[in-house]
């Protein structure tokens, strides 16, 4: 008599195929390695958890849905094709087989043999997920050499596009199969250069915040080195690199951090100096401004960086030195004084004084002094943020002429 789904345990089926594409290991084939499995074993899977191009080196992923499986009673074990694609992180590893096993659970392996109920089986699963954290850390040191020599040589670690400039990588595919070795470098694109400058001056001189930038980023035809949509936090990470300023944003050496985590704040700028592999977009005064300008924004609070009215925190009480708010009561709004309001008559006086009233002495006060600040205003030269690019306007007709003919 077969048995039925009650008869058989409950398990929960993982699949993880790491960001390099490790072993190249399939999903499909994890999943019929899992499931033939199952069937010998009398297992049941009741779900799939499944991380494509997921670090083992890390917890940050899906296996962490898999636990809370068994943690809330829906499955007795996690089946994985092998012990490794459970975890690469010591540490990691070690956490989270307490938490599994501390609800009642297992990990098991679809293709390793042991039982880890023993003390000579978790023995086995330990000696196999030690091998699987040096296998990592092996690859890693690999990685960080392979890392730092590209670096020394002007390039960034991983390679790939840029916005801003055309990518001309180490390996060119032939037709018959075969590749090009050439010289990797990065070359300014007459298109999307000027956008680049553009950013910049706009956020220095307080015209344009990330969010404002991406939207204007995407009106403008413009997509991400993924295809995708700019967003404003994209618009940040891509400012702030310095790439465009002909700078690596690199991870200090000093900093221990593990697992390293990509918003670690020890990381420093490192100047390429060989302009032929990559040449700046940008000056480096406008660098320079750039950061002082995110310094300020970043000591500023937000109510400060975006008031809600022209005199948000320009005025004070003058019996208390507190600030003035605006109240509306109606049709009618007010400045008044906010120590007054919320604590009461007897922290302050207070004031009120009608909005268009406000208006108006502010008014009269700026015709007073226009022609001081016009003439304070002369003696400092505006800045530009300067294309570093000959003929940039010329080119980039151009290459717009060459693009509606191809489309043609």
């Amino acid at each position: 008599m077969p048995d039925t789904d009650d008869d058989l345990i409950p398990a929960i089926g993982y699949i993880r195929v790491s960001t390099a594409r490790e072993e190249m290991i399939s999903p499909e084939l994890q999943r019929t390695a899992i499931e033939s499995w199952a069937d010998r074993r009398r297992r049941r899977i009741v779900h799939w958890v499944v991380d494509l191009d997921a670090t083992g080196r890390n917890f940050r992923r899906k296996i962490m849905k898999a636990i809370a499986y068994v943690e809330d009673g829906t499955a007795k074990e996690i089946a994985a094709w092998k012990y490794s694609r459970f975890g690469r992180q010591r540490h990691g590893n070690a956490v989270n087989l307490e938490r599994l096993e501390r609800a009642g659970g297992q990990l098991v392996s679809a293709t390793e043999e042991v039982d880890a109920r023993t003390a000579m089986g978790r023995f086995q699963r330990g000696m196999l997920l030690e091998v699987a954290a040096f296998e990592s850390d092996r690859a890693g040191e690999q990685w960080k050499e392979t890392h730092e020599w590209r670096r020394s040589n002007g390039l960034p670690s991983g390679g790939g596009r840029r916005f801003g400039y055309i990518w001309h990588p180490r390996k060119l595919p032939n037709l018959d199969g075969t590749f090009t070795i050439q010289r990797e470098r990065y070359e300014l694109d007459p298109v999307a250069a000027p956008a680049v400058v553009d950013m910049y001056q706009q956020y220095i001189d307080g015209l344009s915040g990330f969010d404002k930038l991406a939207k204007s980023l995407t009106a403008s035809g413009f997509t991400t080195t993924r295809d995708g949509e700019w967003w404003g936090e994209t618009v940040r990470l891509y400012m702030d690199s310095g790439f465009a300023a002909g700078y690596l944003r690199v991870h200090s050496k000093e900093c221990q951090c593990e697992p390293y985590l990509t918003g670690c704040p020890n990381h420093v700028h490192l100047k390429v100096t060989d302009e032929t592999v990559l040449p700046a977009i940008i000056s480096e005064e406008v660098w320079v401004a750039y950061l002082e300008k995110r310094r300020i924004v970043r000591a500023t609070p937000p109510r400060s960086r975006k008031p809600a009215t022209p005199f948000s925190r320009l005025m004070r009480c003058d019996l208390c030195r507190g600030v003035l708010t605006k109240e509306t009561v109606g049709k009618y709004s007010y400045a008044r004084c906010n120590i007054r309001r919320r604590r009461g008559p007897d922290k302050c006086a207070g004031v009120r004084i009608p909005y268009p009233q406000l208006e108006a002495r502010v008014l009269k006060w700026l015709k007073q002094v226009a022609d001081d600040i016009n003439d304070e205003a002369g003696k400092h030269p505006v800045g530009t943020a300067g294309v570093l690019v000959a003929g940039a306007d010329d080119k980039r007709a151009d290459a717009l002429s060459q693009q509606i003919e191809k489309l043609e």
